[in-house]
């Protein structure tokens, strides 16, 4: 009995382990102004080892120096290629002038996110909002970010072992049958709060990087829900190369 209560227990958290692990990319604005195309790559820790291939445009350039951008990307996971977790993402994006030297900037990711382990195989729809405000420096762009990542709805297909551990404890002809397969709601969110700096290299090249803690809230008031071996921080470099 003990054995199968522990069983449970872990399913159960590499099932909310699924949908939890992936944020939105910040770009910090070029010092020189809005750039009508840009692509990026990214890589990081949240806190596994994440990479994303992305690219936006410049839809609107208005005098008050409010620019607005639409972009997608693609997030995976490069050391667990075998649980095929990946992240698509269609962005928009804003950035305003604040007052001399200081912008803001509002980014947000709708996203479909995809991964599988031994609790089954999860697709999850949410968004991925992050703000951030930032001081431009005669080299480097600083600032304070916070970001909040929500999965709305998630569908899952429960794996056999999953199955199995129910058998174990509610055997045929229990009132509960297992696991049922399909949507649920609500089935992640996670918070973060840290500090992004950018720098120019070239006519074409920016360097950002980002660093900073993630809370993940659970329903049993845990908030620090990472597995074995990973702390509860993020760090993430970023290449933006504008055309």
């Amino acid at each position: 009995m003990i054995t199968s209560i522990k069983r449970i227990s872990f399913l159960a958290f590499l099932l909310f382990m699924a949908m939890n692990e992936c944020f939105a990319q910040t770009i910090v604005p070029s010092y020189e102004g809005p750039v009508a195309h840009q692509v990026f790559i990214n890589i990081g820790l949240e806190p596994e080892m994440i990479t994303t291939l992305g690219y936006r445009y410049l839809v609107s350039k208005n005098e008050n120096e409010t620019n607005i951008y639409l972009g997608g990307s693609l997030k995976f996971a490069p050391l667990i290629t075998s649980n095929a977790a990946y992240r698509i993402n269609f962005s928009q994006g804003v950035d305003f002038k604040v007052s001399d030297g200081w912008k803001g900037v509002i980014n947000n990711d709708i996203y479909l996110a995809h991964n599988k382990n031994r609790a089954g195989k999860f697709n999850g729809l949410g968004f991925d909002l992050r703000g951030s405000y930032l001081y431009y420096g005669s080299k480097w762009t600083k600032g304070i970010e916070a970001g909040w990542q929500y999965t709305v709805l998630t569908h899952i297909t429960h794996s056999t072992d999953t199955k199995d551990t129910f058998q174990d404890i509610y055997p045929n002809g229990s009132i509960i049958k297992g696991p049922v397969d399909g949507w649920y709601s609500a089935t992640a969110s996670r918070f973060r709060l840290g500090f992004l700096a950018g720098r120019k290299l070239s006519a074409h090249l920016d360097f950002q990087l980002g660093l900073g803690c993630i809370i993940s809230v659970q329903k049993q008031g845990i908030i620090m829900g990472f597995a074995h071996g990973q702390v509860p921080f993020y760090l993430n470099t970023q290449l933006n190369y504008r055309l």
